[in-house]
């Protein structure tokens, strides 16, 4: 149990230091997000693969096998819960730090946006 202890406190610290980034750098939070959510998925196929093995090898000390899987149902549903609480507060602290577009860019992408459109539909006259 010690080592899921400073596994939690690892995962904590990686969540705090992802709402700082997305603070500091909004940019690289994106990338921070997705490397996230594939650790967090990369874990779940682990408890998957685990729990496929040890099914398969019911034969053998049933009860603890047993045991061993009831503790893997337990900790896929918590990893579920993770990534769920994460989504949703990853998506609020975004939304409260959104940073507002000046008017000036707005103008110079819709500038830009115009051209390529018209562009592109005098090519295919």
């Amino acid at each position: 149990m010690t080592r899921a202890s400073k596994k939690v406190v690892k995962d904590t610290k990686l969540i705090g230091s992802f709402l700082r980034l997305a603070v500091k750098d909004p940019r690289r939070a994106d990338k921070a997000r997705h490397d996230l959510y594939n650790s967090i998925s990369k874990s779940n196929r682990i408890l998957e693969a685990l729990r496929r093995d040890i099914k398969t090898n019911l034969g053998e000390r049933p009860k603890e096998k047993k045991a061993i899987l009831a503790e893997l149902e337990a900790t896929k549903k918590e990893l579920l819960k993770a990534q769920y609480r994460v989504s949703v507060s990853v998506q609020t602290r975004l939304r409260e730090i959104e940073i507002p577009v000046p008017d000036w860019v707005e103008k110079e992408t819709q500038g830009k946006k115009r051209q390529r459109s018209t562009s592109s539909t005098s090519s295919t006259s």
